[in-house]
């Protein structure tokens, strides 16, 4: 009896003798064996198939290691840096270098604009036409030195050549500044003036001389500047410049008077733009 094992079917009909073995319990432990080890393959079986669709899974993401570059570049940093000055370097020589001093015209600004006063105002500015007559005059007659300038001409001062000075100052006379007892003025001054010519100039010029002008209008008795005229210059672009600016102009002037009474008076006032 005691060599009876406990796994063996013996062991179960010992215990089980003189009893029902159809009863369940019977059943049970005679197939045991075989159920433990259907119960074993299963569970095999569903740890294998679980392992195998997390891995499925798992190996549609790409998985990121740091081992480097798998392929070795073909150049280096250093040549591609390299090669990279040399085509700047050969940029350098296709594109000639520009002189701005060649296409960049001048363009005067208030610094190089130079506006007198009426009192200062002077009529020999020389026109193109008048130094080509000073050319032929000079070698016809042999004169050298000096100016140039044909007095006889162009004359001084602040001569309205011709103007009417009646001091009685009545009806459409034009006086002259020297003759009225109280001459124009612009609101502010004349550096208000000058300062209103200076900001609204605009004018380009590749010259290396200055431009001269002198400007005459006439200062109404209501005090706006009618007939604006150049009448020295030695530019036409800067004349026409010159007449839009002062025709611009939105201020009236003090008028000019004799005694009590307003007069039309003649202003004259030179410009001069520096290179």
């Amino acid at each position: 009896m005691f060599n009876v094992s406990i796994f063996e079917k013996k062991w179960l009909d010992l215990v089980f003798e003189g009893k029902n073995k159809e009863y369940g319990a019977y059943q049970l432990r005679r197939e045991n064996s075989k159920t433990t080890f259907f119960a074993f393959l299963t569970g095999i079986s569903i740890i294998g198939s679980g392992v195998f669709i997390l891995s499925s899974f798992a190996t549609t993401k790409p998985i990121v290691t740091d081992d480097g570059p798998i392929l070795k570049p073909a150049v280096s940093i250093d040549e591609f840096v390299h090669h990279v000055q040399n085509l700047s370097k050969e940029k350098k020589l296709v594109t000639p270098p520009s002189n701005k001093s060649e296409t960049m015209p001048k363009k005067p600004s208030l610094a190089n604009l130079v506006v007198s006063s009426s009192s200062q105002a002077q009529q020999n500015i020389l026109t193109n036409e008048d130094l080509l007559k000073q050319q032929q005059n000079t070698s016809s007659t042999g004169v050298t030195g000096g100016t140039g300038q044909n007095v006889g001409q162009l004359g001084g001062g602040t001569d309205t050549g011709g103007t009417n000075t009646d001091s009685s100052g009545n009806g459409g006379e034009i006086f002259d500044t020297s003759a009225v007892e109280i001459e124009p003025s612009f609101p502010g001054g004349v550096d208000k003036f000058r300062q209103f010519i200076g900001s609204n100039f605009r004018f380009e010029s590749d010259d290396d001389e200055s431009i001269n002008l002198l400007i005459q209008f006439i200062v109404e008795k209501n005090g706006q500047i009618t007939d604006v005229e150049v009448v020295k210059s030695n530019n036409e672009e800067a004349n026409k410049e010159a007449v839009r600016v002062l025709k611009s102009l939105k201020t009236k002037w003090n008028p000019g008077k004799m005694g009590d009474k307003a007069v039309r008076v003649q202003y004259k006032i030179p410009i001069r733009i520096n290179p």
